[in-house]
């Protein structure tokens, strides 16, 4: 008799020592993911505002194309200065390495958005315009995580309420993952038909919500309606026996 109540207790304890571990590890979960919450938008700090490979390649676009034409430009001037040329020539030749600057600027322009193009994170601009993106996105969808999970533990009766509630957290995962896929979408952006079947959904579910929202709160207040009518009529009722009683006194 005495090993068995040495064994249940010894039980009790290991089953309340497994438990607080739970608990705890519950606990530093949460935690985790308040500090997760507060830094994962903070993270492209970490990365350089531009793309290394595009900030090289528009210096040694620089340094060949355009300045040698500011070279030119100046040395021309300086010419002018001391006379070496006639103010129509200085114009003349200005006019032409202006006119050479701006058309070899432009061409710039272009080849710096396509070695942009080439060397994109996942479609964005640089890893730092990435992670700028991703860290607001993850968070929407740390926030639909808590709300499941919120949600699953509440326990609702009403079936009206209950559905809405479920159309809520159907339409924050839809939103959460279009979001986050979009960000990797390697592409500039989704194909517009996508974005009409994806408003089309979104609308659907976020209405149906609103339709079972509106059905609880309707029902809701039919049944106080109808309480409140109960009531009146059990208290006439009391009233009435209470007068017949006193009358037959």
């Amino acid at each position: 008799m005495k090993n068995r109540i040495l064994i249940a207790n010894g039980h009790r304890v290991l089953t309340k020592t497994k438990n607080q571990k739970i608990e705890l590890g519950k606990s530093l979960l949460i935690v985790f993911g308040a500090v997760f919450l507060f830094t994962a938008p903070f993270v492209h700090m970490l990365f350089p505002k531009e793309n290394r490979v595009v900030e090289l390649f528009k210096t040694d676009l620089y340094k060949t194309t355009i300045k040698p034409i500011e070279l030119r430009i100046l040395e021309n001037r300086k010419r002018y200065d001391t006379s070496q040329i006639s103010a129509k020539e200085y114009i003349d030749q200005n006019d032409l390495l202006i006119s050479k600057f701006n058309e070899v600027n432009k061409q710039n322009k272009i080849l710096i958005e396509q070695t942009i193009d080439k060397n994109r994170f996942f479609g964005w601009r640089s890893v730092r315009s990435f992670f700028i993106g991703f860290g607001i996105r993850i968070v929407i969808v740390f926030l639909t995580l808590i709300l499941t999970f919120t949600i699953s533990l509440i326990k609702i009766q009403d079936v009206y309420l209950k559905k809405a509630f479920r159309f809520l957290e159907i339409s924050s995962w839809g939103l959460s993952v279009y979001l986050l896929v979009w960000c990797f979408w390697k592409d500039q952006d989704f194909p517009l038909s996508a974005y009409r079947l994806a408003v089309v959904c979104g609308s659907v579910l976020i209405g149906s919500g609103m339709v079972y929202f509106v059905s609880y709160k309707q029902k809701r207040k039919n049944i106080e309606s109808e309480e409140k009518i109960k009531f009146r009529n059990e208290t006439q009722l009391i009233i009435e026996e209470l007068k017949e009683e006193l009358l037959s006194k």
